[in-house]
């Protein structure tokens, strides 16, 4: 019971205890956080009376790979490894999770005909474009008329005795 006097405050600190679900709770996300499935599947089925969500843990690697694993208050289910678009179910989690550390396979890539190279198309159009430059050169030089050819009509000079 606490005495407050009218226009005073009253100084209460209060200290919850974690409630059960809480606790569970914190246990499952640090079993989640590890990667141990018995230890969240428990802590699910803990929760099971206060409505606990199915939890689903994914672990990323590179290039698009990534390992999945469903659980809920009943268990976890396989471990799945999806590379792409392809899922595969695997036996345990450290199988899956070493897969996913391994480097992917090359992907093959088909050979390109050689007329869809860009480089070809590179080739072709500075070609195009020296050639042009050429003509264009060529054609505006003024032609050749031939020998220049003065004829002078020296019958109208005055002549000297």
């Amino acid at each position: 019971m606490v005495e407050v006097l009218e226009g005073e405050r009253a100084p209460i600190r209060v200290s919850l205890a974690p409630t059960h679900a809480l606790l569970w709770a914190g246990r499952a996300d640090e079993a989640a956080r590890l990667g141990r499935l018995d230890a969240l599947a428990e802590a699910l089925g803990a929760l099971g009376p206060f409505g606990a969500p199915p939890v689903e843990l994914l672990w990323f690697g590179s290039s698009a790979r990534m390992v999945s694993v469903s659980c809920d208050a009943s268990g976890c289910g396989a471990p799945r490894t999806l590379d792409g678009r392809v899922a595969v179910e695997v036996p345990t989690l450290a199988e899956a999770l070493r897969w996913l550390r391994s480097s992917p396979p090359p992907q093959l890539v088909p050979e390109m005909p050689w007329w869809e190279r860009w480089y070809v198309w590179a080739g072709a159009g500075a070609l195009l474009v020296t050639a042009a430059s050429v003509i264009a050169v060529v054609a505006s030089q003024p032609g050749q008329e031939g020998p220049l050819i003065i004829d002078l009509d020296t019958s109208a000079l005055p002549r000297r005795p």
